[in-house]
């Protein structure tokens, strides 16, 4: 038996047809003739699956594609994989369960279909609030925090400090005096966030953050009490751009947060729902207009599969399937609507340009190895797989994924995975192996390495905190790319906007961790007060890449001015860390001793000038 996958790429192809007799038939039946897809590119000798499925109500459509696992499986993913993954897949069960909830229709897709539908969402929540809430973007963690309030009022035991506390970094980090939400990092999925990209970035970001925001209240509410004032400021700057505003997106996403905030009550806007719900409710047709008989004559079949639709069972699944593929006859009398999905899947021969990557080079090779028989009992043979990968873009990849698929007749070494990603030199960050038999031979591998020539190590420049990471910019800090510095300089670089921090520290200990320094400070005197409210409480971690210890140049018992962005804060449980970056500013202090010097006596000032002025004043508006 070979258990091997198929050669070729698998190829989806969906056809949707409308049934509408009343309109589309003549004496009331309409007929249909499906032709066959025109499958040249096919893998010879393998296997096509047409599925057939018919549905009563258009909303069923999204409804069953997101629940129903097993008659449907290539039109539904279970959860897995990355956070953002976890989230495109779990989010239509969310909002399907969410919409039936709604409606009381449960009883009409049958029996324990809520459980299952739960069952998913909880595998979801518990593969991606770990990943997703540390991942520090913007639209990202907004789009988490919509989905799980969403799923809290379904799944009662998700905690609210999941949600809660991607609520507060949004607010703390990304929100600007004036309301507006912005973003410093990419989505790999954005596909999961519709159309934020493009034209109007701050006005489509803010509203989106918005409806996030107002989905949380009733998590958040009593949990954080800068909720509501946050949501006032963005409602107070989407209705100052809402009249101005292009993009038909950007429009709808705005007038939804704010009717959703209850601020679109103008009399204009107040006719115009009326007017619109009066024509739906002219339009729509009652639930006893859809009676349909519905036949589909299948070749090979001697009898027609038939279906009788009515509003009772509109949402209940009707699902047949064929190994042909070949033309089809549909027919359907009566009256109402139904939707017929044909979903034809089977392997593809790859293109000659279908290896073609323009973001990575990819160099593999195979090659026989000696078998060991320990580690493979009751194999026949060993082969060796090198992979070679280096990332061209212009950004750093914030996320690589390597999908293999073994050779007809080979499995993977998991242990040999394993020590890729446990030993020393920790070559990929983890690895899965997919456990169904169809797909036995399929690993996936999680990379956050990559070889670079002008480097000593393969490793990404990155900070660790337990098992999440953040990228680490090339440029070890601000203060390295001054040419000229005086007050004014400083001043103008201690106000820019994000700006979130200004202290005077004092340099107590450095420690190593996770192949990073760690500056352990005392922070002497508060400048300019930002996130951390009580940052003399105790001694504050900077954590830095190893590769900048000498640029830094920071001594013990030394004092330094610092500040740094709101981004480049790292909130733990009961403490926050902070990170040096390319926008960390830091400068040696000198000793009360040395401003007596002629030598230090300017920079002596412009500190003590600084120190006044921010302290006293404030930033300059």
């Amino acid at each position: 038996m070979d258990i091997g996958k198929p050669e070729g790429e698998q190829k989806n192809i969906v056809t949707i047809i409308e049934l509408d007799p009343s309109v589309k038939g003549i004496g009331g039946t309409q007929e249909q003739t499906v032709t066959a897809n025109k499958l040249d590119d096919k893998v010879p000798e393998t296997e096509i699956e047409t599925k057939i499925s018919v549905l009563g109500d258009p909303v069923a459509q999204v409804i069953e594609d997101s629940i129903d696992g097993s008659k449907l499986k290539h039109l539904i993913i279970t959860p897995s994989g990355c956070g953002e993954q976890n989230m495109i897949t779990m989010t239509p069960s969310v909002i399907a369960t969410y919409y039936l909830d709604a409606t009381g229709q449960w009883e009409n897709l049958g029996v324990d279909r809520r459980t299952e539908a739960v069952k998913q969402i909880m595998k979801g929540i518990q593969d991606s609030k770990l990943q997703l809430l540390l991942l520090l973007l913007l639209r990202l963690t907004a789009y988490v925090v919509k989905v799980f309030a969403m799923a809290a009022k379904m799944v009662k035991d998700i905690s609210h400090e999941i949600i809660c506390g991607g609520v507060k970094w949004l607010i703390l980090n990304r929100q600007q005096p004036d309301g507006v939400f912005k973003e410093n990092a990419p989505v790999i999925h954005g596909e999961m966030l519709g159309g934020t990209k493009g034209a109007e970035p701050e006005a489509s970001l803010t509203a989106f953050v918005m409806a996030a925001l107002l989905e949380s209240r009733s998590v958040c509410n009593e949990h954080i009490n800068i909720l509501d004032s946050s949501i006032n400021k963005a409602t107070d700057y989407l209705l100052k751009k809402y009249e101005k505003l292009q993009r038909p997106y950007t429009t709808a996403l705005t007038a939804y947060a704010l009717a959703a905030a209850d601020r679109l009550n103008d009399d204009r806007a107040t006719v115009m729902v009326f007017q619109a719900l009066a024509e739906y409710e002219i339009q729509m047709p009652t639930h006893k207009d859809l009676n349909l008989d519905i036949a589909i004559k299948l070749p090979e079949r001697e009898l027609p599969v038939r279906y009788r639709i009515n509003y009772e069972n509109a949402l209940l699944a009707r699902t047949t399937e064929t190994k042909l593929n070949e033309d089809f006859t549909v027919s359907a009398s009566g009256d109402g609507k139904a939707t017929m999905t044909i979903l034809t899947v089977y392997n593809a021969q790859l293109r000659e340009d279908a290896n073609v990557c323009n973001k990575f080079h990819l160099d593999v090779s195979v090659e026989n190895v000696q078998l060991n028989l320990k580690q493979a009992k009751g194999a026949k043979g060993a082969l060796k797989l090198k992979i070679c990968t280096r990332y061209l873009g212009e950004v750093d990849s914030t996320m690589t994924i390597i999908d293999v698929s073994m050779l007809t007749g080979f499995f993977p070494d998991a242990e040999d995975l394993t020590r890729l990603s446990k030993g020393v030199d920790r070559y990929i960050s983890k690895f899965e192996i997919d456990n169904n038999m169809a797909q036995k031979g399929t690993v996936v591998i999680y990379l956050d390495k990559f070889y670079h020539p002008d480097k000593g190590t393969g490793l990404l420049n990155k900070i660790c905190h337990g098992n999440i990471c953040r990228c680490a910019e090339e440029t070890c800090s601000l203060l390295n790319q001054q040419k000229k510095i005086d007050l004014q300089l400083r001043i103008q670089k201690a106000c820019a906007p994000n700006v979130d921090y200004v202290y005077k520290t004092k340099l107590l200990r450095i420690e190593e961790k996770d192949g990073n320094d760690i500056y352990v400070m005392d922070v002497l005197e508060v400048i300019k007060p930002g996130t951390d409210r009580n940052p003399q409480a105790k001694a504050r971690q900077y954590v830095s890449q190893r590769k900048c210890q000498e640029a830094l140049n920071l001594k013990l018992d030394n004092d330094y001015l610092i500040w740094g962005l709101s981004s480049d804060l790292w909130p733990k449980k009961d403490d926050i860390s902070y990170l040096i970056t390319k926008n960390t500013w830091i400068e040696r202090w000198p000793s009360e001793d040395e401003c007596q010097d002629e030598e230090f006596q300017n920079l002596c000032d412009d500190f003590a000038q600084l120190s006044n002025t921010l302290t006293i004043f404030g930033c300059p508006t």
